[in-house]
């Protein structure tokens, strides 16, 4: 990732739309490009901040967003614009609760903000026993639930057809709230990110049954109010398989600094290990007794580049284990993973063995794990990655039975 970031380098900006998972996604950004090149735009950034885009809070910063529409942003620019959908109905049940619910906020921190912002709405029209009668009541709710998806995303109109019109125009990545997995890996597996861990924030707690939508004519109402929405999102799930995309300027993108150039001579992270993959190239073979050879198969299922290069004597090896899966410690043979393996792509080694006949206990089967000189047998960090293939019995085992 380069440091040299200017008034036209592309950035990536969050379209936060309320109650659709965005801030999980700020948390989750932050940590791949560290939190002094992210700039989040607040309520608290005071009254022109909240219509005016300032280039100077951002000279310095890669990753921004915020509770800011599309039309908040400069229009001549190549930023990758993302945003998390999120069913209407669900969204306005969600900011509901947020707003009159401060008992699900978990922390005492949360329940505190959340009664301080329920004493707003309350003031503003909000009933908080009843979401039919907050929508007829309380104009900024209502407006706040009104196609508000739509708005976000669109240049002109808060409609369907103006916002398609916009997200085929530009760089969007609009996914699912509900699965963010999709939209956070096409963003790691473009600009070649370290492996991250999801982060999922402002979860209610639920304090009882959610009886929220149970009033006659609610689901009807909100659907009326977010026709144009739930057109937008319904458009992302069933043509998009929940994930649309459009890059017109992946060249510039992939050129700026969101990009990470050092993919290849990096070295794997804890998360990226976990997503190593090992298995028998051949399912049905048996480890035999003597030396002999074993074809596994490496498999990369993270996004980083498992590199010999940068990792201190990255071998396939094993241990015997006895009848009761209990470990022979004998120092044992290393096959050297010596090939690059790239996001996705498996390897196949042949794996030298020796099962000797001389041991005190009987060997039954055999347990192959990746192993870095010096830093783990990746079988004992994640013992799901441990792959146990069984012994032939010879002939001398068949004859005593």
């Amino acid at each position: 990732m380069s440091d040299a970031i200017g008034v036209d380098t592309p950035r990536l900006v969050c379209l936060h739309i309320p109650k659709t998972a965005g801030s999980s996604l700020r948390e989750t950004i932050k940590v791949v490009y560290g939190p002094e090149r992210m700039h989040w735009f607040s309520d608290d950034d005071g009254i022109l901040g909240r219509h005016w885009f300032k280039e100077s809070a951002i000279a310095d910063k890669l990753f921004i967003g915020g509770h800011r529409p599309l039309n908040y942003y400069p229009s001549d620019s190549a930023h990758l614009y993302f945003a998390a959908l999120r069913h209407p109905v669900e969204r306005a049940r969600s900011l509901f609760s947020y707003f009159t619910r401060p008992q699900e906020g978990g922390s005492k921190g949360n329940i505190a903000e959340r009664q301080r912002l329920k004493e707003q709405w309350v003031k503003q029209g909000i009933v908080p026993e009843s979401l039919l009668r907050s929508i007829e009541r309380c104009k900024p709710f209502r407006e706040a639930i009104d196609n508000e998806q739509c708005r976000y995303l669109s240049t002109g109109a808060a409609n369907f057809e103006a916002a398609l019109q916009t997200l085929h125009s530009g760089n969007f990545l609009i996914g699912n709230s509900t699965h963010l997995g999709s939209l956070l890996n096409t963003l790691g597996t473009t600009f070649q990110w370290p492996e991250t861990r999801e982060v999922r924030t402002n979860i209610s707690v639920s304090k009882g049954e959610d009886d929220i939508l149970s009033e006659p004519g609610v689901v009807e109402r909100i659907l009326e109010l977010g026709a144009e929405d739930m057109k937008l999102y319904e458009y992302v799930q069933q043509e998009h398989d929940g994930l649309y995309c459009n890059m017109p300027d992946r060249d510039s993108l992939l050129a700026s600094p969101l990009h990470f150039t050092d993919a290849k001579q990096r070295a794997m992270s804890d998360l990226a290990w976990r997503k190593l993959e090992l298995s028998a190239v051949d399912p049905q073979e048996k480890a035999r007794h003597g030396r002999t050879t074993i074809n596994l198969c490496v498999r990369n299922g993270s996004r980083e580049y498992l590199n010999p290069d940068c990792e201190d004597r990255i071998a396939i090896s094993y241990k015997l284990l006895d009848e009761q899966g209990d470990i022979i410690e004998r120092a044992n043979p290393r096959s050297p993973l010596e090939t690059i393996v790239g996001p996705g792509e498996s390897v196949e080694i042949p794996v030298k063995l020796v099962v000797p006949d001389n041991l005190p206990s009987k060997v039954a089967s055999v347990r192959f794990s990746v192993m870095v000189e010096k830093r783990f047998w990746l079988f004992r960090i994640c013992p799901e990655h441990a792959l146990d293939i069984p012994v032939a019995s010879t002939e001398s085992d068949s004859l005593a039975g």
